[in-house]
Protein backbone atom coordinates (compact mmCIF):
# COMPACT_ATOMS: atom_id res chain seq x y z
CA UNK A 1 0.00 0.00 0.00
CA UNK A 2 2.79 2.25 1.24
CA UNK A 3 4.52 2.00 -2.09
CA UNK A 4 1.48 2.47 -4.58
CA UNK A 5 0.90 6.08 -2.30
CA UNK A 6 4.79 6.85 -3.27
CA UNK A 7 4.30 5.96 -7.45
CA UNK A 8 0.93 7.99 -6.84
CA UNK A 9 2.68 10.96 -5.52
CA UNK A 10 5.33 10.49 -8.29
CA UNK A 11 2.91 10.42 -10.94
CA UNK A 12 1.32 13.61 -10.04
CA UNK A 13 4.92 15.35 -9.48
CA UNK A 14 5.54 14.20 -12.89
CA UNK A 15 2.25 15.32 -14.44
CA UNK A 16 2.31 18.54 -12.62
CA UNK A 17 5.67 19.12 -14.11
CA UNK A 18 4.49 18.56 -17.71
CA UNK A 19 2.05 20.39 -16.95
CA UNK A 20 3.84 23.75 -16.14
CA UNK A 21 6.35 23.20 -18.75
CA UNK A 22 3.58 22.87 -21.74
CA UNK A 23 1.16 25.51 -20.33
CA UNK A 24 3.21 28.01 -18.64
CA UNK A 25 7.02 28.12 -19.66
CA UNK A 26 6.79 27.45 -23.42
CA UNK A 27 3.78 29.91 -23.50
CA UNK A 28 5.98 32.71 -22.29
CA UNK A 29 6.20 35.35 -24.82
CA UNK A 30 9.72 35.39 -26.73
CA UNK A 31 10.46 38.48 -26.17
CA UNK A 32 10.96 37.44 -21.77
CA UNK A 33 12.74 35.05 -22.47
CA UNK A 34 16.75 35.18 -22.93
CA UNK A 35 17.78 37.66 -25.23
CA UNK A 36 21.28 37.89 -26.53
CA UNK A 37 23.04 41.33 -26.77
CA UNK A 38 26.33 42.48 -27.95
CA UNK A 39 28.10 45.29 -26.75
CA UNK A 40 28.08 48.54 -27.98
CA UNK A 41 31.31 49.54 -29.97
CA UNK A 42 32.19 52.86 -27.23
CA UNK A 43 32.23 50.47 -24.01
CA UNK A 44 33.99 47.59 -25.71
CA UNK A 45 37.79 47.37 -24.28
CA UNK A 46 36.86 50.01 -22.20
CA UNK A 47 38.48 50.52 -18.57
CA UNK A 48 36.59 52.34 -15.74
CA UNK A 49 37.36 53.28 -12.50
CA UNK A 50 34.24 54.06 -10.40
CA UNK A 51 33.38 55.19 -6.84
CA UNK A 52 29.98 54.82 -5.03
CA UNK A 53 28.37 57.67 -2.94
CA UNK A 54 29.16 55.05 -0.04
CA UNK A 55 32.75 54.37 -0.28
CA UNK A 56 32.14 50.84 -2.56
CA UNK A 57 35.48 51.60 -5.38
CA UNK A 58 35.60 49.37 -8.49
CA UNK A 59 37.75 48.62 -11.64
CA UNK A 60 36.02 47.57 -14.72
CA UNK A 61 36.52 46.40 -17.98
CA UNK A 62 34.26 45.94 -20.43
CA UNK A 63 34.63 43.32 -23.19
CA UNK A 64 33.04 40.92 -25.50
CA UNK A 65 33.54 37.83 -22.92
CA UNK A 66 31.80 39.65 -20.39
CA UNK A 67 32.05 42.93 -17.80
CA UNK A 68 35.39 41.88 -15.48
CA UNK A 69 35.18 43.95 -12.37
CA UNK A 70 37.57 44.30 -9.32
CA UNK A 71 36.18 45.81 -5.86
CA UNK A 72 38.83 47.86 -4.02
CA UNK A 73 37.64 49.67 -1.23
CA UNK A 74 34.38 48.91 0.68
CA UNK A 75 32.38 45.69 1.09
CA UNK A 76 34.18 44.07 -2.52
CA UNK A 77 37.32 45.11 -1.53
CA UNK A 78 39.47 42.38 -2.93
CA UNK A 79 36.67 40.56 -4.85
CA UNK A 80 36.73 40.08 -8.39
CA UNK A 81 34.40 38.56 -10.70
CA UNK A 82 32.96 38.29 -14.03
CA UNK A 83 28.97 38.84 -15.03
CA UNK A 84 27.27 38.50 -18.44
CA UNK A 85 25.48 41.71 -19.29
CA UNK A 86 22.85 43.46 -21.70
CA UNK A 87 23.48 46.46 -23.27
CA UNK A 88 21.02 49.08 -24.35
CA UNK A 89 22.15 53.08 -25.42
CA UNK A 90 19.93 55.29 -23.69
CA UNK A 91 21.17 58.33 -25.79
CA UNK A 92 24.84 59.52 -26.89
CA UNK A 93 26.96 58.27 -23.97
CA UNK A 94 24.60 57.10 -21.65
CA UNK A 95 24.17 52.98 -21.36
CA UNK A 96 22.31 50.93 -19.34
CA UNK A 97 23.86 47.72 -18.42
CA UNK A 98 21.99 45.11 -16.34
CA UNK A 99 22.78 41.37 -15.86
CA UNK A 100 21.35 38.43 -13.43
CA UNK A 101 22.79 37.47 -10.33
CA UNK A 102 21.96 33.82 -9.60
CA UNK A 103 19.87 33.48 -6.16
CA UNK A 104 19.84 36.96 -5.69
CA UNK A 105 18.30 38.69 -8.31
CA UNK A 106 19.74 41.85 -10.86
CA UNK A 107 22.05 44.55 -10.84
CA UNK A 108 21.59 47.18 -13.16
CA UNK A 109 23.94 50.41 -13.98
CA UNK A 110 23.31 53.40 -15.97
CA UNK A 111 26.60 54.99 -17.23
CA UNK A 112 26.95 58.38 -17.63
CA UNK A 113 29.71 58.50 -19.64
CA UNK A 114 29.54 62.38 -20.58
CA UNK A 115 29.04 64.01 -17.01
CA UNK A 116 31.24 60.93 -15.71
CA UNK A 117 28.41 59.45 -13.49
CA UNK A 118 27.15 56.12 -12.89
CA UNK A 119 24.00 54.90 -10.85
CA UNK A 120 23.41 51.52 -9.83
CA UNK A 121 20.21 49.74 -8.78
CA UNK A 122 22.15 46.74 -6.94
CA UNK A 123 21.38 43.56 -4.33
CA UNK A 124 24.63 42.85 -2.11
CA UNK A 125 24.42 42.11 1.44
CA UNK A 126 20.81 40.92 0.94
CA UNK A 127 19.90 44.66 1.17
CA UNK A 128 18.83 46.42 -1.81
CA UNK A 129 20.81 49.52 -3.10
CA UNK A 130 19.79 52.79 -5.29
CA UNK A 131 23.48 54.50 -5.12
CA UNK A 132 25.18 57.22 -7.47
CA UNK A 133 28.88 57.63 -8.13
CA UNK A 134 31.40 58.75 -10.27
CA UNK A 135 33.97 57.53 -12.67
CA UNK A 136 36.75 58.73 -11.63
CA UNK A 137 38.69 56.93 -14.71
CA UNK A 138 38.02 56.26 -18.30
CA UNK A 139 40.45 54.61 -20.20
CA UNK A 140 39.25 56.40 -23.65
CA UNK A 141 40.95 59.38 -21.95
CA UNK A 142 43.69 58.30 -19.85
CA UNK A 143 45.78 55.31 -18.77
CA UNK A 144 43.93 53.05 -16.14
CA UNK A 145 44.39 50.41 -14.13
CA UNK A 146 42.56 47.45 -15.43
CA UNK A 147 40.60 45.04 -12.86
CA UNK A 148 42.41 41.50 -11.35
CA UNK A 149 41.01 38.14 -12.95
Amino acid sequence: MEINLYRLLLVLLLVGAAGYYFLIWRGTPAETRFQESSIPVALKDRVFHWRYNIGWDFRVKMTEEGVHWEGFAGTFEGMTATVFPHYSQIREDVYFVTWPIPGAGVDSLVLDLRNKKVFGHIKANAKFYVIEGEIYCDSASMECETPTR
